[in-house]
């Protein structure tokens, strides 16, 4: 997680935004579902 916060500050202080975070948590929702997707995808495709 220490890695994805350094990588995301950058974006958050061109933003000017006030918490530092805010990059990470637009991302949670679009990194959940492909999450989803992709375990749903190797699941089936392993059994094909």
């Amino acid at each position: 997680m220490r890695v994805a916060a350094n990588f995301n500050i950058v974006p958050a202080a061109l933003l000017e935004s006030p918490d530092k975070n805010a990059v990470i948590k637009v991302q949670v929702p679009t990194g959940s579902a492909l999450l989803v997707v992709n375990i749903f995808l190797l699941n089936f495709m392993m059994f094909l």
